[in-house]
């Protein structure tokens, strides 16, 4: 009879009029949706156990080894973050260590054997795991005279005149004490920043930077908020050029590659011609264990021809033209060696 069912063997007849699926389809549907149900709940799981096991569990480990070696002496305290540093460089971070030595060997101004390089990364990594050691106690750097400033002048200048002042900074030896050096002499502002991903590590970078002034994090209220203190209230502002987009990887300095519409570089540019601010690149240098020479170069002068499309390209390269051999001489301090990524 038509639209009869006809059941044999535990299967309907093919004129099923109820289902325009096999029982093949409505199986592999059912597979698929049971897959994406475990997906889903793969990823809850993975979320909940970030939240509330691994980060927990770093954020204890960082206090409690802050908390534990604070008070040695500051050359014991780096010390100690250099040994570790390179172990986990050398030995954990394999993939890191090999582009760095690719990086390296590409980038530097002057010819280097493979040797060379191998010892380019244990300083690097040693530098590194100094760095992590550090960059909680860069005022205790600072009071004990570990910080020595080139070119405060420069600085002096602009904020005397009334002029609005946009620092740029380089990831080179130990920023962190940059804003240390800043807030005891005076000189405090605004600055942006990437939250790290752990909720603890991220309050206790933000307790490291209590004194800096405000933080702004990469967001349209940090942007809109940057754009004032320059334009609006004739401040201070510290923006890192050399910026880590997650997905873009390291966006400058160019290293012949094409400069992105949206980055820090390009932001720069935009703010300073927007507000007639005061651009001062610094950087700092790594002399010698844990003591330090912070940087501040002259104001960088800007093309203004009006054209703002024209105008944003040459100053990009110019920009571009400043930072790089400051880098290329000094790449094992460079903390964003491991993470560029060249064609």
């Amino acid at each position: 009879m038509p639209g009869r069912t006809v059941i044999a063997a535990g299967r309907a007849a093919p004129n099923h009029p109820s289902s325009g699926l096999s029982p093949g389809a409505g199986l592999r549907a059912v597979a698929t949706a049971l897959r994406g149900a475990t997906r889903f709940d793969r990823r809850r799981w993975r979320a909940w156990r970030q939240y509330w096991i691994r980060d927990p569990a770093i954020g204890a480990l960082l206090f409690g080894l802050h908390h534990l070696t604070r008070a040695l002496p500051l050359d014991w305290r780096s010390a100690i973050g250099s040994a570790g540093g390179i172990l986990f460089g050398r030995y954990l971070d394999r993939p890191g260590n090999e582009r760095a030595r690719r990086n390296y060997l590409r980038l530097s101004p002057v010819p280097v054997s493979e040797v060379e390089a191998d010892k380019a990364m244990t300083r690097m990594w040693s530098g590194f795991g100094r760095l992590a050691a550090e960059w909680l106690i860069a005022e205790r750097l600072w009071r004990a005279g570990r910080v020595e400033v080139v070119g405060l002048h420069h600085l002096a200048e602009a904020r005397d005149a009334g002029r609005p002042h946009l620092m740029m900074g380089l990831h080179l030896a130990n920023w962190e004490v940059f804003g240390a050096a800043m807030y005891a002499l005076g000189f405090p502002g605004k600055y942006t920043y990437l939250p790290p991903p752990n909720r603890f590590l991220h309050r206790m970078f933000l307790r490291a930077r209590r004194g800096w002034g405000k933080p702004l994090p990469p967001s349209f209220a940090g942007s809109r908020e940057a754009w004032r203190t320059l334009v609006a209230d004739r401040g201070a502002l510290v923006i890192w050029v050399d910026d880590f987009v997650r997905g873009i990887g390291v966006t400058a300095p160019l290293f012949g590659r094409p400069a992105l519409p949206r980055s820090n570089l390009s932001n720069i540019v935009r703010l300073t011609l927007a507000s007639d601010a005061a651009l001062l690149p610094f950087f700092v240098d790594r002399l010698n264990g844990a003591r330090f020479r912070l940087t501040i170069l002259p104001e960088v002068q800007l093309a203004r021809s009006g054209d703002s499309a024209a105008d944003l390209a040459e100053n990009t390269r110019r920009i571009d033209a400043l930072i790089t051999p400051i880098i290329a001489a000094r790449l094992e301090q460079w903390f964003l060696l491991p993470y560029l990524r060249l064609a």
